[in-house]
């Protein structure tokens, strides 16, 4: 916080010892503020538009949040969440990449363009680094990371540790969201379901159970 100004008092004795002696004719009396007037009227207009600007970047700082709509229920067929497809990127990776859609592989997210940042990218080239103990599997085979980046699956099992991160750093993507309202975000990533699955999951009570990630196509706003 910046240091606030601080202003000396006038010397009264000073001020009071010139015009002791001083004969102010009464016309200079009534009369000698007026010069004062403009200064005061400008100092007065200044400070409004200086605050009026604050405020101004303040409302711009704070923004207007836009949030997805996430889509309620569940895919009667395959019974899964319905705001995970027909999104900005389709419900296919093909779909998705013929759109220009990235594969977010932390969150396992199809994004269109302005829906993503570098700091995503980073994000999952950090999740995955020296994992050696995890696995990607699907149909018994094991992906390699470079299908894994692709996202050319529907989904895959894999070890609670992979879930978990996938939890972590799908926070860590609402966290920077929340802290710029001016970015986009994805309908999966705000959706409070998946933060109380998450929080469930770090209890470790699905440790040695089957886990799986799919690959989904939310809508992004």
């Amino acid at each position: 916080m910046a240091k606030p100004a601080e202003y000396a008092p006038l010397d009264n004795d000073d001020h009071e010892h010139q015009c002791r002696h001083c004969r102010v004719p009464r016309t200079s009396r009534r009369w000698g503020a007026l010069p004062l007037l403009p200064a005061v009227l400008v100092g007065t207009l200044a400070t409004l538009a200086l605050v009026s600007s604050l405020f101004a970047i303040i409302s711009r700082q704070a923004g207007h949040r836009i949030l997805p709509v996430v889509q309620t229920g569940d895919d009667a067929q395959t019974g899964l969440p319905l705001h995970w497809y027909n999104g900005d990127c389709g419900s296919t990776p093909d779909e998705a990449e013929a759109r220009g859609c990235f594969y977010n592989w932390a969150v396992h997210v199809w994004l269109p363009k302005g829906c993503y940042t570098d700091q995503d990218v980073a994000d999952a080239e950090e999740m995955y680094r020296g994992r050696s103990d995890w696995y990607y599997r699907v149909d018994g085979r094991n992906l390699t990371m470079d299908e894994v980046r692709s996202g050319h699956y529907h989904n895959f099992t894999c070890t609670w540790e992979t879930h978990m991160a996938h939890c972590v750093y799908t926070w860590k993507r609402l966290h920077r969201a929340l802290l710029n309202p001016e970015s986009k975000i994805d309908a999966y990533t705000i959706n409070y379901y998946h933060s109380e699955h998450c929080a469930h999951l770090s209890t470790g009570t699905a440790k040695h159970d089957e886990n799986v990630l799919f690959a989904k196509y939310p809508v992004c706003a």
